[in-house]
């Protein structure tokens, strides 16, 4: 899944409740712009170097394009999985229900129970700061670039 870094350096920096409706939820620390932005490139380019191996075994989804069509793009992965046969819990074309889950890592809304609806979260273009949106861009201009996030 690809996001601009952009607004996974704003996502990162947001202070979160991890576990929302437990007794005592934890407050997520949040990473600077410089840390989350490094965790970006190091995660991407590892993703691109093992799909070099086996691009059959990746398929590369942009967040911006999974938000419009989420459940063709799960649809997709189950496929490449070979898992097609799954139920997928979808009651909307953007809505799904969820149930619990055991993940350990990732955005606090893996947490969420019930019906979901699945928007596109674009708060950073609003919200960030400019120093931090240049401070990004410059780190990550090559896969920017390469991801089509210049138009």
């Amino acid at each position: 899944l690809i996001r601009d870094p952009r607004a996974v350096a704003y996502s990162w920096q947001r202070r979160q409740i991890q576990q929302p409706g437990t007794e005592n939820p934890l407050p997520r620390t949040p990473y600077g712009t410089i840390p989350s932005t490094i965790r970006w490139v190091t995660a991407n380019l590892t993703t691109e170097f093992f799909w070099r191996k086996s691009e059959k075994q990746y398929l590369k989804i942009y967040y911006e394009n999974f938000i419009k069509t989420p459940k063709e793009t799960l649809l997709n992965i189950l496929s490449l999985i070979e898992k097609s046969d799954k139920k997928v819990n979808f009651i909307g074309e953007h809505s799904v229900k969820l149930t619990h889950s055991h993940a350990i890592a990732g955005n606090p809304v893996k947490f969420s129970v019930g019906d979901v609806n699945l928007q596109l979260d674009d708060e950073w273009q609003h919200n960030m700061t400019r120093f931090n949106k240049v401070l990004v861009t410059m780190l990550t201009f090559p896969l920017l670039s390469k991801y089509g996030y210049f138009k």
